[in-house]
């Protein structure tokens, strides 16, 4: 996001390692504030999270599940808050980048008159997030859907690496090639197993095999407008 957008980004010289300091140090200090409270848990006064049988001692000694739950729901709110700010920001303007730089329509490159915010690609990738979000989940359960549209993450993402990989061993570096090759094509065979939430393993590679092509055929069309025009 930082490559693609480097052209908005002021004095990166200086910008992306105070950036980084940052993030790291409010990273730190979420993880041990939300983690912090879980080992002194307030008294817990509904009868059916007592532990019947046991000693007051014996519950203050071996809080049982109040520990565990909440070392375990606290990343997850944090992961949701990380991809809120993420994708709601970051990955938004991605296409407003490319317009700008003519990979897309020029009306991606537009900003708002008053607002100054990319509205066109903003308002263009919510429509399609929100379709492929409704597509995805046709037939399956919200599990299922979400199992394929991670599977979908990684294989997309992972594919240009097998070119970039290939640059290296044209340029001489084989053991580096080799030892990516390896790793990209082992993730991606890894998100082409089902996982258990999936019942219906030919929907589900079905739909991993169009939006595969589909991305594919996107960025065909997309670069093959490019050169046209170049």
């Amino acid at each position: 996001m930082a490559g693609l957008m480097g052209g908005e980004i002021h004095d990166p010289a200086r910008t992306l390692p105070r950036a980084g300091w940052i993030a790291s140090a409010f990273t730190t200090v979420f993880y041990a504030s939300t983690t912090s409270p879980a080992r002194h848990p307030p008294p817990r006064k509904n009868q059916r999270d007592e532990w019947p049988g046991r000693s007051r001692r014996h519950r203050r000694a071996h809080p049982g599940p109040r520990l565990a739950d909440a070392f375990d729901r606290a990343p997850r709110h944090g992961q949701r808050m990380g991809q809120f700010g993420g994708l709601g920001t970051s990955v938004s303007r991605l296409p407003f980048a490319a317009g700008v730089d003519q990979l897309l329509p020029a009306a991606f490159g537009k900003v708002h008159a008053r607002w100054g915010t990319p509205h066109f690609a903003i308002i263009t990738l919510g429509v399609l997030a929100s379709f492929l979000l409704i597509a995805i989940q046709l037939g399956d359960t919200m599990r299922a859907a979400y199992q394929e549209l991670v599977s979908l993450m990684v294989i997309t993402g992972f594919s240009p690496f097998l070119y970039i990989f290939g640059s290296a061993w044209k340029a001489g570096k084989r053991l580096s090639a080799i030892s990516g090759w390896a790793i990209t094509l082992l993730a991606i065979l890894c998100s082409v197993v089902p996982t258990a939430e999936v019942k219906n393993v030919w929907l589900f590679e079905t739909k991993l095999a169009v939006g595969t092509a589909a991305v594919i055929a996107t960025a065909w069309l997309l670069y093959r407008r490019t050169g046209r025009r170049a």
